[in-house]
């Protein structure tokens, strides 16, 4: 029994050796002849192709990145007594498209080849050899007829670097060797994933920060400009697990839509942004070129690309330019600096050459566009940040300084009548530029003066509490010359604005005086009254303002309006006119204004209505 087992281990061990003996195993990495012609005969075994240039196969450096057709073919011996009808030939990632001659015989391909708008993803492929395509011969020649198409310049759905080129029998070739070409590019690009995530997070958070403040444009066109970058890293890296794509047309303009036209367009959005600039002629140079860069996806590169990231360039140029002729603050600049970083990193990778494309670090690809696209965004974006956080910081000082305003204003409009005059004041924002102010006057009498200051705003009620101030230190009751104080107290001061004012003096008896200063003529028992007016406050300061006498009855009312009241426009235009405000002067001062303002306010609403005080 022990001597059976030792010579079967014996027979067994001699098989093994007589196995090892027999397997064939031939390298075909190394040197290869290439040619960029494209002819039949390349195929032939006894074709001399010595004049040819030597390339190295794997690729240590890029494949040619054009539409053309390239040769390689190589000699190789057939070990002796191996066995011709179990060979096969394994051939790393070479192209997208290629054709396997042995001997001038077509072994196999990776798809139609006169078909140009068929891609294939470059993997490890496996090719059996028909013994008929050996011959006797001891050697055997290899050409591969490969066809380079547009899309290989997306570099992580091809895989051109490593791979096995080997002559062996089909049992001992790397069937699995695609799918290990398949993870060892998603190892290599797994940052892409990362930097895909953190720049749609970015997108995400600058655009929510637009939204919650509209007028900041560049928050926008950051978070458009990053989103584009992290849809296509997203896009290249999904392209790794595809053994094929779908035809160019469908893919290759999504492509340029993406990476070149809205991302750049964004860019060159940011610099006017940033700028504050609204060039129209360079608004519509960036998105004509954008739908260029779309529809002429297949022209080369130079008039694909480059033009717009020159446009880019020029647009930060002339930013920067514009800041220096407005001087911008620090922080304006510091956003254009390096903005203009972020277009000499993408006009590098359109083509200068400046750096690599590509860093190896620790055996990941990292993207030249990808690191600084992401650099300078998210220091853009906290410096958006920080400027959106000061604003509204600013914001808020200044709303709680219109606020306090308004208050004051509120107490300095303050009705102090004795009930026969009824008031309404609705400003368009915070505080406004209308007024009225009512002084009892010892003679049982009531001095009533109204006003538009020009304006809107915070400017406009500084100037209401100038006016105000000086109707409480009047020298005079009557009413022209209570008018030509005002107009000496602001003329020269208001900037090229004006104030139109009316002063009326009510007596008990019904009786008013009335000089007006440019004010819209009042309502008298819902007729319109034109007394004798003079300029408006703020114009010439020697101005003279004539009065006008005439009696209220008993029924009747004075009715003051401004331009808030004749000038609301509903959502069509339409005016509320002159005519339907002299339909209802008749009414109370409340029901006027309340009907103005559901028309449509886009000023400051004022009325005023006096009544003889029984």
């Amino acid at each position: 029994m022990r001597n059976f087992v030792k010579t079967s281990l014996l027979l067994l061990l001699s098989a093994c050796r007589l196995c090892a003996q027999n397997a064939v195993y031939v390298d075909l990495s190394g040197d290869w002849r290439e040619s960029a012609d494209d002819k039949a005969e390349y195929a032939r075994p006894h074709f001399d192709d010595t004049a040819w240039k030597t390339a190295r196969l794997p690729w240590t450096e890029h494949p040619p990145r054009d539409n053309s057709r390239h040769w390689f073919r190589r000699t190789v011996e057939i070990p002796q007594g191996a066995d011709r009808t179990r060979l096969a030939i394994t051939l790393g990632p070479i192209s997208s498209v290629y054709e396997v001659f042995v001997n001038g015989v077509q072994i196999g391909s990776t798809g139609p080849f006169a078909d140009d708008s068929q891609v294939q993803v470059a993997r490890t492929r496996v090719f059996p050899i028909p013994a008929s395509a050996l011959g006797s011969g001891e050697q055997i020649t290899v050409a591969v007829r490969t066809r380079m198409v547009l899309l290989q310049s997306i570099e992580a759905a091809h895989i051109y670097f490593g791979g096995r080129y080997l002559l062996t029998y089909i049992e001992h070739a790397p069937l699995g060797a695609a799918r290990n070409d398949i993870d060892r590019q998603k190892v290599r690009y797994s940052q892409s994933f990362a930097f895909a995530e953190l720049e749609l997070f970015l997108a995400l958070i600058l655009g929510l920060l637009w939204l919650s403040e509209r007028e900041r444009e560049e928050l926008f066109w950051l978070g458009l400009l990053v989103a584009c970058r992290g849809i296509t890293e997203v896009y290249l890296t999904t392209l790794i697990s595809l053994d094929s794509l779908p035809l160019v047309m469908l893919v290759t303009p999504f492509w340029w839509l993406v990476n070149s036209a809205l991302g750049l367009a964004a860019l060159a959005e940011l610099v006017l942004a940033v700028s504050s600039l609204t060039s129209r002629w360079v608004r519509v140079l960036i998105w004509g070129k954008a739908m260029l860069s779309v529809f002429g996806f297949a022209l080369p590169i130079v008039w694909r690309e480059a033009p717009e990231l020159g446009l880019v360039v020029f647009t930060w140029i002339y930013g920067a330019a514009r800041s220096r002729q407005l001087r911008y603050d620090s922080a304006r600049n510091l956003n254009l600096a390096i903005i203009g970083f972020l277009c000499l990193a993408r006009l590098d990778s359109g083509g200068l050459g400046l750096l690599p494309a590509f860093f190896d670090i620790g055996g990941l690809r990292w993207s030249k566009q990808s690191l600084t696209t992401t650099l300078f965004a998210t220091i853009l974006a906290i410096l958006s940040l920080r400027r959106l956080t000061a604003d509204r910081r600013e914001k808020q000082r200044l709303g709680s300084e219109l606020e306090a305003a308004r208050l004051v204003q509120q107490l300095l409009l303050k009705n102090s009548g004795s009930g026969a005059i009824d008031a309404v004041y609705q400003p368009a924002q915070e505080v406004g530029g209308d007024f009225y102010q009512v002084f009892p006057l010892s003679d049982g009498s009531e001095l009533l003066a109204v006003g538009d200051v020009s304006g809107k705003g915070l400017k406009a009620a500084m100037v209401v509490s100038l006016l105000t101030g000086a109707l409480r230190n009047r020298k005079s009751d009557a009413p022209g010359e209570l008018l030509g104080e005002l107009n000496r107290t602001v003329c020269g001061g208001l900037d090229g604005g004006f104030v139109t004012a009316a002063v009326a003096r009510c007596y008990p008896d019904g009786r008013i005086v009335l000089a007006n200063a440019g004010n819209p003529s009042p309502y008298l028992g819902g007729e319109e009254i034109t007394p004798e007016a003079g300029l408006p406050l703020g114009i010439v300061s020697d101005a003279e303002y004539p009065e006008t006498e005439f009696a209220l009855g008993e029924e009747q009312q004075l009715t003051f309006v401004f331009d808030g009241v004749i000038e609301a426009a509903n959502p069509t235009g339409e005016l509320f006119g002159f005519d339907r405000t002299g339909g209802i002067s008749t009414k109370s001062a409340q029901e006027i204004a309340g009907a103005a303002k559901a028309w449509g306010q886009n000023d400051d609403i004022t009325v005023v209505t006096v009544r003889r005080n029984s």
